[in-house]
């Protein structure tokens, strides 16, 4: 008897093959709005990083077995362990140019709680310390779709219900 994965299967991205500049007005001709924290992390070095294509995934940290939800490592650990890898800074700007979710039920940000439909990108964390945001998410309201940096620490838990996508270990292809 096999078991279904935890995961969800999204699909592959092709990760690269423009620069920053390029990647930047590709976002503006799709309509694709993007916030400040956003906007300094696709102003790093990173970005520019091809990664090729990759084969996404989506989970909770529930899916990963954290049923009380858990932190950036405790999710990322979790995740691991189920065959899911941190994908490339990169992925999200160009996964946002392809991907179309769900519209957000509830409009409204708030501090401390990760956005209604936010699809966060698992990546490693950017240099640069507490002066560089954590990383981006995807989310789409009132029919805008956003790419949005984020900003949490360490020891921030993220609700058990927060999706992530993760890259499936060993489906990556240079190009």
């Amino acid at each position: 008897m096999t078991t279904e994965p935890p995961w969800t299967h999204l699909g592959a991205v092709d990760v690269g093959g423009r620069d920053r500049t390029e990647l930047r007005a590709a976002l503006a001709d799709a309509g694709i709005a993007v916030n400040e924290s956003a906007e300094i992390l696709l102003g790093l070095d990173a970005i520019e990083a091809g990664a090729g294509v990759l084969d996404l995934a989506s989970a909770t940290p529930a899916d990963l077995g954290l049923a009380g939800g858990g932190s950036l490592p405790a999710i990322f650990a979790a995740a691991s362990e189920q065959g899911l890898a941190l994908c490339p800074l990169a992925t999200a700007p160009f996964l946002r140019l392809v991907h179309r979710e769900d519209e957000s039920v509830d409009p409204e940000l708030r501090r401390h709680r990760p956005p209604d439909g936010a699809l966060h990108v698992a990546s490693p964390l950017p240099p640069g310390g507490t002066d560089i945001p954590t990383g981006f998410y995807l989310r789409t309201v009132s029919g805008q779709r956003w790419l949005r940096g984020y900003r949490c620490d360490a020891d921030y838990r993220l609700p058990p219900d927060a999706v992530f996508v993760f890259a499936l270990e060993g489906a990556r292809t240079r190009l």
